[in-house]
């Protein structure tokens, strides 16, 4: 049976690369602790927001689009955390600020509306306790489409 898709295997891909010097990462505005790296994927732009520790990625929360719903863009989080720094805060904070800086970066017009989600597993007790201090509302149980596992659907909408 297919698996979900694990932003964990990104983490180790993009840690990786960073210590290879091979990525361009831009400085954030509001929180220069943390650093930004863009790319397209298939669904579109991804933005992968990373937190240090000398040069070492301790976590990093990717934002990708993820489509369109009663003409509202979605775009989706994945975060995934470093082993080694697990069960510190990095998770909650790394997210906190990346979202401050995506909207920073990209304000909703007035009258426009923007949507985030995440998609996680019922068995993912750690990302189901972080992603209940971030989105207002309780998720919804849904199939996951890629997988086909039970999981739950956090989302909130921004207006501006």
């Amino acid at each position: 049976m297919p698996k979900f898709i694990d932003p964990h295997d990104a983490y180790l891909s993009f840690r990786e690369e960073v210590q290879n010097d091979s990525l361009q990462l831009e400085s954030c505005k509001l929180h220069p602790d943390i650093k930004m790296y863009f790319d397209e994927v298939d669904s579109g732009a991804r933005f992968t927001y990373a937190t240090f520790k000398n040069k070492i990625a301790k976590g990093i929360l990717q934002i990708a689009q993820s489509g369109w719903d009663n003409g509202i863009p979605y775009f989706q989080l994945g975060i995934a955390v470093g082993k080694e720094f697990r069960k510190q805060g990095v998770g909650e904070q790394l997210t906190r600020k990346a979202l401050e800086e995506f909207l920073e970066r990209f304000p909703i017009p007035k009258g426009e509306k923007l949507g985030i989600e995440a998609v996680i597993s019922t068995a993912n007790i750690a990302s189901q306790k972080l992603a209940a201090k971030i989105f207002p509302k309780p998720p919804t149980a849904i199939t996951d489409s890629v997988s086909g596992k039970p999981a739950l659907h956090y989302e909130f909408v921004k207006e501006g």
